[in-house]
């Protein structure tokens, strides 16, 4: 399992649930809990941003980049 943020040293995120601030999922992970508290959870891509769609990948060279 992955980390996703820590947030050490950062201020909190506020925020609304089901106020569309925030996608589904952690709308719904995030329900019910205090203030402060801790939880671990994953959220499926079907209530993130939507399901993964291989054929929207794109392959570019990195030689089109401009770099400083």
């Amino acid at each position: 399992m992955e980390v996703f943020d820590y947030l050490v040293g950062w201020d909190p995120i506020e925020f609304k649930i089901v106020s569309v601030q925030m996608i589904k999922g952690f709308d719904n992970a995030v329900a019910g809990m205090e203030s402060n508290g801790n939880k671990i959870w994953e959220i499926p891509s079907s209530d993130a941003y939507d399901q993964y769609d291989y054929d929207m990948v794109q392959t570019v060279l990195k030689e089109k980049f401009y770099l400083k």
